[in-house]
């Protein structure tokens, strides 16, 4: 390896482990206590293996979830650590890394530029809004996703026969080399689909980027069937898969959803408030929440709003500008002239970006019913592709404001971005080492819910159990007696409240846990704050 890309590993390794290492404390929070302390099929793998045909967790099947592969890693973390949950969250860290590492090798794929693919899959290893995937526990679902994702591109590229994976394919029998790499590449997305419900559509993001990638200038009919044909086994599992999952929880959507009873209208006008506020979270995360802060914050849109409006024309916006991209790529240019060498690489991937983040954000865009308003871990995948395209985007503006510099500029402008890209990168990891301290700590995670969501009568019952668990008696008094001013009366704040007048010592309810409520959204029948 040479010494500038050993000194590129060793500090990718460093912008994933710095800010999310476990140290202090490290507890089950928010879904995690649904997902693995309360959820028995976990407990082993031998119990998980036993529910694979299952819905997860156990007892919630109107969620409609199915994770046998999420929920088989949870039963080796527990024969492993056991109950510990600083296991679970060192297992996380590596899952991590490991996504990381393959980002890069993604994006160097794509951009065919070392250094711009570098600060690409730095960005994104330091992105705030990574938190809640990495370090909440519950976040395993989409470390696994989009691992066994990169892994089938990796071998989607692989049966495509680039350059880079020749030498790999030589290696193999000439019986086995036009069937090993598509077959090992349905099985990546098979195990994908089986880590979260929402990588059925990565055939779709294969399919982009292979026709991208081959079909550039060309557009014959010959080079669409080589990109297509080595889809034909996902198309075999997503057949299988969404069998199986039918089989196991008797329906496809969720029970309950939020957008229940919603007209088409709202559901779009919807989309267009959440994509918005996606937006600000991948280019601004500096407030970062649990979902209800945005239940609150961004609500059901039945009536045209200015945040609406916007989102959707933004939405509009990057659509058209991937359907600009994909065209000048088709026929070269408007003008019918091929691009410079240097420019083809980040057109390519521009596309490839847009369509990578748009196919990943569809199955939580709304158009079909599903069971929370939006949160950050819904865009750990699309955040990938996200980055992809901005980087692309810099690269090309880069060329063409290149050469119109004289040397000594061109030198200070690079100075100069590459101070400003290491400031961007420290304050994305200062900020996400502080998130993440707070999703491993229970008590930690509700005082930012309240401090971020005033007025929520479930945050502040839920920062009180968790006090009275810590034995923190009287900020959990304080923290109920707050919660009875908003709705008096409240049978779980009124139980809670009389255990600590009663002993005055660290009590638990039933099952010895405080009564809490649960997290919204998610499962069916659950409140808001």
């Amino acid at each position: 390896m040479q010494p500038r890309r050993r000194a590129a590993l060793f500090l990718l390794i460093l912008a994933v482990l710095l800010p999310h290492w476990p140290a202090g404390r490290v507890d089950f929070v928010y879904d995690d206590e649904d997902f693995i302390v309360a959820n028995p099929a976990v407990h082993s793998a031998a119990a998980a293996a036993r529910a694979f045909f299952e819905p997860f967790p156990l007892d919630q099947p109107a969620r409609r979830l199915y994770r046998p592969v999420t929920a088989l890693s949870y039963g080796v973390d527990f024969t492993l650590w056991g109950g510990d949950a600083r296991g679970f969250a060192y297992t996380n860290m590596v899952l991590y890394l490991i996504v990381v590492l393959l980002a890069w090798r993604f994006l160097s794929w794509q951009l065919h530029s070392p250094s711009t693919a570098f600060l690409a899959a730095m960005f994104f290893a330091v992105h705030p809004v990574h938190a809640e995937a990495v370090d909440a526990i519950a976040g395993r679902s989409e470390l696994l996703a989009l691992l066994f994702a990169l892994l089938s591109i990796r071998w989607y590229q692989a049966a495509l026969g680039s350059e880079e994976t020749q030498r790999g394919r030589n290696a193999l029998p000439a019986a086995c080399r036009p069937w090993f790499w598509p077959l090992a590449s349905a099985l990546a997305y098979a195990l994908a689909c089986g880590a979260k419900e929402t990588a059925v559509v990565l055939p779709g993001v294969l399919a982009c980027l292979g026709a991208v990638r081959l079909c550039e200038g060309k557009a014959g009919q010959g080079e669409v069937r080589r990109a297509l044909l080595p889809l034909l086994p996902h198309l075999s599992v997503l057949a299988a898969y969404l069998i199986v999952r039918r089989a196991a929880l008797g329906g496809f959507l969720p029970v309950r959803t939020t957008l229940g009873g919603v007209d088409f209208t709202g559901r779009v006008l919807t989309a267009g408030s959440v994509f918005l506020e996606y937006l600000r979270l991948l280019l601004f995360p500096v407030k970062l929440q649990i979902d209800g802060y945005y239940l609150a914050r961004v609500g059901i849109t039945r009536a045209p709003t200015p945040r609406a409006l916007v989102g959707l024309t933004l939405l509009a916006v990057l659509v058209s500008i991937a359907g600009v991209v994909a065209a000048r790529i088709v026929r070269r240019d408007s003008f019918g002239a091929p691009p410079a060498a240097d420019e083809r690489f980040p057109r390519r991937a521009l596309l490839g970006g847009l369509a990578f983040f748009f196919i990943f954000l569809l199955p939580v865009g709304h158009l079909l019913p599903m069971g929370a308003l939006m949160a950050e871990r819904f865009l750990f995948a699309p955040s990938l592709g996200f980055v992809l395209a901005g980087a692309a985007a810099c690269r090309l503006l880069w060329l063409r404001l290149a050469p119109r510099l004289s040397d000594r500029r061109r030198r200070a402008a690079r100075l100069a971005g590459g101070c400003a890209l290491l400031v961007l990168a420290g304050l994305g990891g200062w900020r996400t080492h502080a998130r993440a301290r707070e999703w491993r700590d229970a008590v930690r995670l509700w005082q930012a819910a309240d401090r971020d969501i005033p007025g929520s009568y479930l945050v502040k019952t839920n920062l009180a159990a968790e006090m009275m668990q810590r034995g923190d008696l009287a900020g959990a008094e304080r923290a109920l007696l707050e919660a009875l001013t908003i709705r008096p009366q409240a049978p779980e704040a009124t139980y809670n409240l009389e255990l600590i007048s009663r002993t005055k010592a660290p009590v638990v309810g039933p099952g010895g846990r405080p009564t809490k409520l649960p997290a919204p959204e998610e499962a069916p029948g659950k409140k808001g704050p």
